[in-house]
């Protein structure tokens, strides 16, 4: 779970990084961000090397329960930017929430749409029974 998080933040920190790069100055390719993602791809491909289909089905609902619980902090995390005018210059900070957002908004998107009949169950009664204590 820790290195698919990795992941993640290190492509919205690349994104961030892009934008924010002087006007001019050419993105490398390769470089810090990719050699990083890259290792944490390794890294989780040696980690469900030899998991079942069951290990892999448990992984990816634990996985998009995960991805609920941030996307649910969005009021939380977005809050203070809401009344931020249109023509202030955008902060890292807020680009950094605003991109991680989308981007757990497009895996859970994935993650649900990958699952089968029972596994989407599965995900949908354990979303449910969270709501219930959280």
């Amino acid at each position: 779970m820790r290195v698919l998080q990795e992941i993640s933040h290190l492509h919205v920190l690349r994104d961030v990084e892009l934008v924010f790069a002087p006007a001019g100055q050419v993105a490398e390719t390769g470089g810090p961000f990719e050699s990083r993602i890259d290792a944490c791809k390794r890294e989780l491909r040696r980690l469900t090397l030899g998991a079942t289909a069951a290990d892999l089905s448990r992984f990816r609902i634990e996985r998009a329960l995960f991805l609920r619980l941030l996307l649910a902090s969005v009021g939380v995390r977005l809050a203070a930017w809401k009344c931020a005018s249109e023509w202030q210059p955008l902060r890292r900070s807020q680009l950094l929430e605003s991109l991680s957002h989308d981007a757990e908004q497009r895996e859970l998107g994935v993650l649900v749409k990958a699952m089968d009949g029972p596994e989407f169950a599965d995900y949908v009664c354990q979303a449910a029974r969270r709501a219930c204590v959280g």
